[in-house]
């Protein structure tokens, strides 16, 4: 009798088939005996990841994905593709928009350049009260960031986040973004339809408030619909703040789909060591594996930083995942954070070597759901596996 924990793995290794759970069990329960230790490290990778600020490089690899290979070598099993026309695997760039105006950003460099510091934050001063001058400000990026990305040829996914200040957090943990960083999103509502209606999506980033609790939740849902965002199918934690328990206990009519929280605040890898989406609940979790800010506290050095960006998206092109980035919305501005716009860009032009599929979360998750239901008899079962799942794991 397999407990709750080894079922939703069992499911989960179903749905990474393309089988329904019905029909995974049929298949699966004659190899139960020989499946049961990889089927219980697959739960515990799942389902008992390390909290958002471990620093553990064990994660480095994506765990259970690695076993799920193996099972399926293991039993003769090779999974419907998981991508449209065969893609190799997918990605999905995503931005949360923490903040959108520089204020006291410019004075880092206080100690080090004053003049300059006093005269970039003067100017990030002058950008951030007068609307007229909106687009000089460093992290006011919509209009970089939509010409970046239009340029490149691929949609994004953008969190909108509606936060309070709160200046005794602000005090407490020396992180003034929290007072003076924060903004009302009514003010982005021309920008953020123009984005969407380029093609991208918008989500939102929960707050410090909504993230544990369903009435805030239902309220900052609301509050974003009520700019005219069509379909709000996504949300993302702002700070990574996670309880599994509550988002399983979202429910369909709040339309939520997918949670895309499960990732590192100070080290990129695979926290819960998967490249592909789960169930928790009614609500698909999409993990993400490279954070700027993450990358940046990481590996100070662009070398260091391109070599683990390198390293992780062969990991997921290697296990045919979706690669999910998540690049803030205020290092959009190449003249500002050429860095963080170079790695990026290294890894979109990558992808479109390999002939990846870029697309959104939401539209990445509808193909995922409709894979397990359709055209099941093309599930081939073999004692020969593919080549891709042959790989020395």
């Amino acid at each position: 009798m397999m407990n709750e924990l080894c079922t939703n793995a069992l499911k989960h290794f179903g749905q990474w088939l393309g089988l329904p759970f019905t029909q995974a069990e049929r298949l699966l329960r004659p190899h139960m005996p020989q499946l049961s230790i990889e089927l219980n490290r697959l739960a515990s990778t799942l389902y008992y990841p390390p909290g958002p600020n471990s620093r553990n490089k064990s994660f480095q690899t994506a765990l259970a994905d690695r076993c799920m290979w193996r099972m399926a070598k293991r039993i003769g099993v090779r999974p419907k593709p998981f991508w449209p026309k065969q893609r190799p695997y997918a990605i999905c760039v995503t931005h949360d928009i923490d903040r959108i105006f520089s204020s006291v950003h410019g004075l880092k460099h206080l100690t080090k350049a004053p003049i300059r510091a006093l005269r970039s934050w003067i100017g990030d001063t002058r950008s951030t009260l007068d609307p007229t001058r909106h687009e000089q400000n460093p992290f006011f990026n919509f209009d970089r960031m939509m010409s970046l990305e239009g340029s490149w040829g691929i949609p994004s996914t953008a969190y909108v986040l509606f936060e309070k200040r709160r200046f005794l957090f602000a005090l407490k943990n020396m992180e003034w973004q929290h007072f003076v960083g924060v903004y009302s999103p009514k003010k982005l509502q021309a920008k953020l339809r123009t984005y969407q209606n380029l093609g991208n999506e918008i989500g939102l980033h929960a707050s410090f408030d909504s993230w544990h609790d369903q009435a805030a939740l239902a309220r900052e849902l609301d509050e974003l619909r009520a700019l005219g965002i069509r379909e709000v199918r996504g949300i993302r934690n702002h700070y990574l703040n996670f309880d599994p328990e509550f988002t399983k206990s979202i429910v369909p009519q709040s339309g939520i789909s997918y949670d895309s929280t499960m990732g590192f605040n100070f080290t990129s890898g695979f926290r819960c060591g998967t490249s592909f989406p789960f169930r928790l609940g009614y609500v698909w979790e999409l993990p993400f594996q490279l954070m700027d800010s993450a990358l940046r506290t990481e590996n100070p050095e662009q070398k260091e930083a391109s070599q683990t960006c390198t390293r992780l998206q062969e990991e997921v092109r290697r296990l045919g995942g979706v690669l999910v980035l998540n690049w803030h919305f205020r290092v959009m501005n190449a003249d500002s954070f050429p860095q963080e716009v170079q790695s990026l860009y290294k890894m979109v032009d990558q992808g479109q070597h390999d002939g990846a599929w870029f697309t959104t979360p939401t539209e990445l998750i509808r193909h995922w759901e409709y894979r397990t239901y359709e055209d099941i008899k093309s599930i081939e079962m073999e004692h020969n596996v593919t080549e891709q799942s042959s790989m020395q794991l």
